[in-house]
């Protein structure tokens, strides 16, 4: 659901994201959400960018 959000505001693929977007994102659009809010898409985005990091290296380890 928080990434849902988080793209929605984005308008493209969040791994289009640049750390800029999202200080625009935590800085501007949600500087006046409870900080529980802002912690929760947070961690969302934090996640989904490990996925993105780690799924080539699962994929190379399924192929072994």
């Amino acid at each position: 659901m928080h990434l849902e959000q988080v793209r929605a505001w984005f308008g493209r693929p969040l791994w289009e994201m640049e750390p800029a977007d999202a200080d625009v994102y935590f800085g501007k659009v949600l500087r006046t959400t409870a900080k529980g809010t802002r912690l929760s898409r947070a961690q969302a985005l934090k996640t989904f960018f490990v996925f993105l990091e780690l799924r080539p290296v699962i994929w190379w380890r399924s192929t072994r």
